[in-house]
């Protein structure tokens, strides 16, 4: 990374801790807190495929609501939350700026949770939108945004008053999110729910919404922890570095385009489609640039939990890519089946969720001044990796098997779910290890929030700080 001036007013890293301290463990605690209950409904309805028959007599926990609910709870819950408070952190240590105030970030933090829950409990309910990753009723989405418009403030504030120079890459992607968070996410609700468009162009608005929800929302916020961890982590700057803004710019042009080719041989224009496939095609130049710079900036045997998260994420943003890139070739066989399922799996709790984990794993102990229990840090690792893998390799098996089935005429359509049903008890069984690592997670976090008693600062030094 290579070094920016700085100016004389800014700040040593303890009081940029300091001043964002409080705002960002709390994101953080929400965060993880989303995370087991998401994981949990995860498990249920992974398991609710292999036994139909669970929990048959509640209306509320029925697999069409679990399963969104699962996704938002972990989407909106858990991974934004995460990457709202790293982005925070971020943005305070590399612009060498304290934050001027925290109530308004604590307040939008209470709002955006009390969103997520008034969310959870309409899908639960029976009130889904039916849009995917999306499913959150049009006035808990609102709750959302009145609650982000604080939060993208406070950033705008914190960039604004920073005292270097220039803008590192990490920067680019931050201000990036938070500037097309609000705007797609806004555009999507009044097209689709608030102001509904004409059917035949609901399909196309709501596949640009769920790509722009991932990459330029949620990848954004990871790839910019990634941009700043590895280097710091092993203490060299980074490998081939004007790149990394070819990449960004790569991830800004054809991230928000590669959502409509899943409509291939669709009710859509074909024009959309083809420039979807396009963009899935291209998009594997900027995340080969973004490899060069993350894992080739690594050198020697991997130590400690935070490169061993980041590259597991890193590596799956690469595997996501490659399969979005055989996609045109398949589609027809897999549009109907498990495998797209086993896609998801891949980008959220692969990409996004193991990012996350490795930056949670590097900023706590900078903020609380105590480091997670070694011991703890590596079954942690290896269930929720394990598990996440069996899930979307049984899944991707399972799904080839059973949408060849549903492809050939002569199979019935109850074979093909009699050939899919060992894929998803496996893929149940990794859910169930993925929620079990979860909750050592949580178990630890709080436990290191514990032994850290002072870890908030005393109320009459809140002033002195902000």
């Amino acid at each position: 990374m290579s070094a920016l001036a700085a100016k004389p007013h800014s700040v040593a890293p303890a009081v940029s801790d300091a001043s964002v301290r409080l705002p960002v463990l709390l994101f953080f605690g929400a965060a993880v807190f989303w995370l087991v209950n998401g994981a949990l409904l995860a498990f249920l309805s992974a398991w609710k495929l292999v036994d139909p028959g669970f929990l048959d007599g509640i209306s509320w926990l029925t697999y069409g609501r679990l399963q969104p609910a699962a996704e938002n709870a972990l989407i909106y819950g858990w991974a934004s939350q995460a990457g709202i408070g790293a982005g925070l952190w971020f943005l305070a240590r590399l612009g060498r700026t304290a934050l001027a105030g925290h109530r308004l970030l604590v307040t939008a933090a209470v709002f955006w949770n009390l969103g997520v829950v008034v969310g959870l409990c309409g899908i639960v309910a029976g009130w889904s939108t039916g849009i995917e990753r999306m499913e959150f009723p049009g006035f808990a989405s609102a709750i959302l945004l009145v609650a982000y418009a604080c939060i993208g403030l406070w950033t705008f504030v914190l960039l604004r008053d920073r005292s270097s120079s220039g803008l590192y890459v990490s920067q680019w992607y931050l201000l990036a999110a938070f500037l097309w968070f609000p705007w797609f996410f806004a555009t999507a609700q009044i097209l689709l729910v608030h102001h509904p468009v004409q059917g035949s162009a609901q399909a196309p608005i709501a596949a640009w919404f769920g790509s722009n929800l991932i990459w330029l929302w949620l990848a954004p916020l990871a790839l910019a922890g990634a941009y700043y961890v590895i280097p710091q982590e092993q203490r060299r700057t980074i490998r081939a570095y004007p790149w990394s803004l070819l990449a960004f710019w790569g991830v800004a042009v054809l991230g928000g385009w590669s959502g409509p080719q899943v409509y291939l041989l669709g009710p859509v224009p074909a024009w959309m489609v083809s420039a979807g496939v396009a963009a899935s095609i291209l998009l594997i130049i900027p995340v080969t640039l973004i490899g060069i710079n993350t894992f080739g900036t690594i050198r020697g045997p991997v130590q400690g939990p935070v490169i061993a998260f980041v590259g597991v994420g890193l590596a799956c943003m690469m595997g996501a890519v490659a399969q979005n890139v055989l996609a045109p070739a398949i589609t027809l066989v897999t549009q109907f089946s498990d495998y797209v399922t086993g896609q998801n799996v891949l980008v959220v709790l692969g990409f996004i969720t193991m990012t996350l984990f490795g930056l949670l794993y590097f900023i706590v102990p900078r903020l609380t001044g105590e480091a997670f229990r070694p011991g703890a840090t590596g079954w942690h690792f290896w269930l929720v990796t394990c598990g996440m893998a069996t899930s979307f390799l049984s899944l991707t098996v399972g799904g080839l098997i059973q949408g060849f089935a549903l492809y050939d005429p002569g199979v019935t359509f109850m074979t093909s779910v009699e050939l899919a049903w060992p894929f998803r008890l496996m893929s149940a069984v990794g859910c169930l290890a993925f929620f079990a690592g979860s909750l050592y997670f949580a178990l630890s976090f709080v436990n290191l929030l514990l032994r850290k008693a002072d870890v908030l600062p005393p109320a009459k030094k809140k002033g002195a700080t902000v």
